[in-house]
């Protein structure tokens, strides 16, 4: 199982990489042989195609009995060679079923259908090109699904003998059956398919060990990263850190000033609630010529048509504590006018 993810896994990365650093599969670089029909003699006809990754470029047909050996080669034109040479059959020409064995046989079960072959066909191993592909685990069972596919040598090594007298032995047999492409690899062919397989795991093991490193590594690098762009921030944020560090001292001076006012109010009074006060309690014939509020001891000199009347007055506000004449009230010459003075006490 942990051959099979780390095949999977190399196959995953090979998808990433650019198509110029990635060797193509075998398949991708081929000589196509096309038969009309699985001849038991070497009768019948082929067409030559050749693949160059995704593109197919037809060679031209042939008739095998009016063609021989030496011409086939020269059309297929085989310079440089292909890495593989696939051998492409009617899709009757292959035989498919599908085979259960126990789970334990997960391991190796080329080896153990080979063994089974004779029971599991009317041929012996040898006498096939065979080849097999995994359909499904069944672990709660204890089974393995596989889909065996296989072709009689017999009924192909006329074919294949000739064209391997040509310089094209198939590496790999071909066949569409229900819409699907089935393969069969043979000789070289198998041979070069395990050292692909070998590659990728060895691409596979080199990718989570690299990813074994990159995830010791890659935390202090992100921290560092991160470091560094909350650094970055800092710097771009300082000029204005250092203005809004400003105001806001100059608030806190504004703000300390206005403080020491309110307590200087507090401890000696407010002389505009206490004049504001004096302009709605005193009649309007009453002037004032003199205000004093030191320490919220109250002093106010004037004229008034009635001086007397303004203690009363003064009293029935809360404001104003313990109004009194600070003088005698005298008359200005011959008028009506009265001259006071009076002191009171202001609460805080």
């Amino acid at each position: 199982m942990l051959q099979e993810f780390l095949i999977w896994w190399a196959q995953q990365l090979r998808g990433l990489m650019p198509a110029s650093l990635v060797r193509n599969d075998p398949l991708d670089d081929a000589l196509i042989i096309e038969a009309d029909r699985p001849a038991a003699d070497d009768a019948g006809r082929v067409t030559l195609i050749r693949r160059r990754g995704r593109q197919e470029t037809a060679l031209g047909g042939f008739d095998l009995q009016a063609t021989d050996t030496d011409a086939l080669g020269r059309a297929a034109g085989t310079r440089p060679r292909p890495r593989a040479i696939i051998l492409r059959l009617p899709g009757s020409s292959m035989l498919e079923r599908e085979v259960t064995l126990p789970l334990a046989a997960e391991r190796m079960p080329e080896s153990v259908l080979g063994y089974e072959m004779g029971r599991l066909t009317p041929f012996s191993a040898a006498e096939l090109f065979w080849s097999w592909q995994m359909e499904r685990r069944d672990r709660a069972r204890g089974l393995l699904h596989v889909r065996l596919c296989l072709a009689p040598k017999a009924a192909l090594e006329p074919l294949t003998n000739r064209l391997a007298r040509a310089g094209l032995a198939p590496t790999v047999l071909e066949s569409l059956n229900d819409g699907a492409t089935r393969r069969i690899w043979i000789e070289g062919g198998n041979a070069a398919r395990q050292t692909w397989r070998r590659r990728a795991l060895a691409v596979a093991s080199v990718g989570c060990a690299g990813l074994a490193i990159a995830a010791i590594v890659l935390p202090f690098i992100l921290q560092a990263s991160a470091a560094a762009a909350v650094a970055d921030e800092i710097a771009r944020l300082r000029p204005a850190v250092s203005r809004a560090e400003a105001l806001r001292d100059q608030i806190a001076r504004a703000a300390a000033g206005g403080d020491a006012i309110s307590a200087e109010r507090a401890r000696t009074g407010d002389a505009l609630e206490v004049l504001a006060r004096l302009t709605e309690l005193l009649p309007d014939d009453t002037y004032l010529t003199d205000l004093s509020l030191r320490e919220r001891k109250l002093e106010i000199n004037g004229e008034s048509a009635a001086a007397a009347r303004l203690i009363g007055s003064l009293s029935a506000d809360p404001a104003l504590r313990d109004p009194v004449f600070a003088a005698p009230v005298t008359h200005l010459g011959s008028g009506t006018k009265e001259i006071f003075a009076i002191r009171a006490d202001v609460p805080g």
